[in-house]
């Protein structure tokens, strides 16, 4: 049986809830697939034995959806915007969701978190993967506490100059910041977040850490990170052959905001060449992560002095269009483009048509012309510029709302004063004042 995807559980949850993850190709379901024996299939539908009473695990197949993961929305603002303000906006827009659920007397489940929503064409969101119920109260304070906290544990390493610019250095202090947000005090309900949240992972992973939620929110950020390379890893295929580890080489790298050319030498083949992937970089290997370009991509047959291009894309837009990517979005911008990774490794994956067998004695190379820099220092301070500016706008505009106040305040106080009553109740102040100087 063919798959679109077929996920391995985890290694750290515990063996009687480890799961495969399978799509069939051409079914619309997502499957859970029990790796231990002992579960077992109720009639018609998926079904597990229950660990304990307070964690039930659903494995109901699940539609598949088609969009972008709300996390990575949230990760996308904060790469491309570096501020706030668009965050805070996505934050509150999930917050409101949980709230209107709630207000139409529909349950909360723990697994209502921005990893397990997909946001579609028109911004509403789609649940998916509700795999866990529980035998505990879920509000939407404590979805808000698990949204942010798997959030920036993943992320974390992805956000320096953001989390630098809010003088965000915890885990703990994010999350706060995500309360604070929407006016509300994390230290008020921390305690019976971190207790639900250590009781949920004890029971479904193999942590038996009673502190664990707590020491994990004590963590603090560290960029101290001095090694600077980058890996690249070029992948090939032939005709009826999968991607895959057997067939691949690394580079290394600095990161360089100029453009730089990579060099991937392929040993002999066995067989033609149908397919390639490149894997810019190992963004778990580095600090250095977000953005990066490439603006040509060429197959090049080399004997001596002799080369001759088999293949060849030139242009950003050019290469996204024939690219099959995984883990990485382009973004065009002024005619050009900009690729955006995510958390995992961004992968570029191309066709080459026919497929490309050198002549006797010559060799392959692929060389990429790729643009990463370390930390994308003008886009994100021309983007700070930009945040500081609408600072200064909000707050001259609340200094002008403010005079404007004051101004209506002395017109009514003039008004008052300019009225009969006043004018009256004065000359009695007046009078009274006069006669209490002729008793004396």
């Amino acid at each position: 049986m063919d798959f679109d995807f077929c996920h391995m559980p985890g290694p750290g949850r515990r063996n009687r809830y480890a799961m495969l993850t399978r799509k069939k190709i051409g079914s619309p379901l997502v499957e859970k697939i029990p790796v231990c024996s002992r579960h077992k299939q109720g009639a018609g539908e998926a079904a597990v034995e229950a660990a304990v009473e307070d964690v039930r695990q659903v494995l109901d197949a699940q539609p598949y959806l088609v969009g972008n993961l709300l996390s990575t929305e949230w990760l996308r603002t904060i790469l491309i915007y570096s501020r706030r303000e668009e965050f805070d906006a996505l934050l509150g827009e999930y917050y409101q969701f949980l709230g209107e659920r709630e207000r139409a007397g529909a349950a909360l489940e723990i697994d209502m978190l921005p990893i397990n929503i997909i946001v579609g064409e028109e911004g509403g969101y789609q649940l998916f993967d509700q795999e866990w119920e529980v035998g505990w109260d879920i509000s939407r304070e404590y979805l808000l506490f698990r949204a942010l906290l798997t959030f920036i544990v993943t992320n974390w390493i992805h956000m320096k100059d953001f989390l630098g610019w809010l003088e965000l250095h915890t885990v703990r202090d994010f999350v706060d910041y995500g309360f604070r947000s929407h006016h509300l005090l994390l230290i008020k309900d921390i305690d019976d977040f971190v207790a639900k949240e250590n009781r949920f992972q004890q029971l479904t992973t193999n942590s038996d850490d009673e502190r664990g939620v707590q020491q994990l929110l004590e963590t603090r950020f560290d960029f101290s990170s001095d090694d600077r390379d980058l890996y690249a890893t070029l992948f090939w295929a032939g005709p009826g052959q999968e991607i895959d580890d057997s067939r691949c080489v690394e580079t290394a790298f600095e990161p360089d905001p100029e453009t730089q050319e990579l060099v991937f030498r392929l040993p002999p083949l066995t067989s033609p060449l149908q397919a390639i992937r490149i894997d810019p970089f190992d963004i778990r290997k580095t600090d250095q992560v977000g953005f990066y370009s490439v603006s040509d991509i060429r197959l090049v047959a080399t004997e001596k002095e002799f080369e001759r291009v088999l293949w060849q894309l030139t242009g950003e837009q050019v290469i996204a269009d024939n690219c099959s990517a995984g883990s990485a979005w382009f973004e065009p911008l002024q005619g050009r483009g900009f690729w955006l990774s995510s958390t995992e490794f961004p992968k570029m994956q191309f066709r080459l048509g026919n497929p490309v067998e050198p002549a006797q004695g010559q060799s392959l190379e692929v060389r990429v012309k790729i643009r990463v820099a370390e930390s994308l220092e003008y886009i994100l301070a021309h983007h700070r510029y930009i945040s500081r500016l609408r600072q200064m706008e909000q707050t001259e505009s609340d200094l002008k709302n403010s005079l404007h106040h004051l101004e209506s305040a002395r017109t009514e106080i003039a008004d008052i004063k300019a009225g009969k009553p006043f004018r009256l109740g004065m000359k009695i102040f007046s009078m009274l004042g006069f006669l209490k100087s002729k008793k004396q």
